[in-house]
């Protein structure tokens, strides 16, 4: 079975996006969020081919089973990551792999002189709540009707410290 081999971690490997992977990673947000949550194949290829875009892919024996993209924007005069999604094969979660490419990538951002790391989470979406906040984020602000159908999104902020120099 895939989910048991995949508790070890040593198994999974992460990696950079390749051009090769979008319709796997686009298939994958099909499976991983139903509407108004998931990405339209357009939507997929804009955000992992954005200026300033990391891409985090998880593999498992050559099979993608997750992915997460970080954008590097300006909010004001202060750079910040911006999480655009993440996303783990459903029957794959509570492994560890988010967390892996959610540290990946706070360390892309970091790298990037970043301050900060902010994302989107539904607000009824207690599960991924849960897990950010276990990574440090908090929640800082709501975005009123976020989504295509009106529903409403937390904003989370993690503080990234930055080493002097």
């Amino acid at each position: 079975m895939v989910s048991d081999s995949v508790t070890k971690q040593d198994q999974v490997t992460l990696r950079g996006f390749c051009a090769q992977d979008l319709d796997a990673i686009h298939a994958l947000d099909v499976v991983c969020f139903e509407e108004p949550f998931r990405f339209s194949k357009a939507m997929v290829k804009d955000s992992v081919e954005a200026s300033g875009a990391s891409v985090v892919v998880a593999e498992h024996k050559g099979r993608i089973i997750g992915f997460a993209v970080l954008q590097v924007e300006r909010l004001n005069r202060t750079k910040v990551g911006y999480v655009v999604t993440l996303d783990v094969e459903p029957a794959l979660r509570r492994h560890g792999i988010a967390r892996r490419m959610m540290l990946r990538l706070e360390e892309e951002a970091m790298a990037a002189h970043c301050a900060a790391m902010l994302l989107h989470v539904y607000v009824g979406n207690e599960g991924a709540i849960g897990f950010y906040e276990s990574l440090g984020f908090s929640r800082v602000d709501v975005a009123r009707s976020f989504y295509s159908s009106g529903l409403d999104a937390w904003i989370y902020r993690k503080q990234l410290d930055q080493l002097p120099g």
